[in-house]
């Protein structure tokens, strides 16, 4: 199934990368192997993630390392949504 990034989870990664590479690079170097892998195996099983209803009818989310990656299947794509660090509160993040 193909795969959809959402410009705020772009944002996201970005950011989150960005804060860990110049304090561990290689740290932010694993990190971003274990998210692209995750996201990459929603591909081949979609249904992967668990439902958060309490978020939205339609949102599962999978847990990477300390990160939440949000997302929904789509009739053709799975939407990436957010990657949100799993200490925040994801509840307003989402709201935002």
């Amino acid at each position: 199934m193909q795969i959809k990034i959402s410009h705020r989870a772009k944002r996201d990664l970005a950011r989150i990368l960005a804060y860990l590479q110049p304090r561990s690079p290689m740290a932010a170097s694993r990190l971003s192997d274990a998210l692209e892998s995750a996201i990459l195996g929603l591909g081949e099983f979609p249904r992967m993630g668990r439902a958060r209803t309490e978020f939205g009818a339609d949102l599962k989310s999978l847990v990477a390392e300390n990160y939440v990656i949000i997302y929904r299947i789509d009739t053709l794509a799975i939407v990436i949504l957010r990657v949100l660090d799993g200490r925040m509160d994801i509840e307003t993040e989402l709201s935002r």
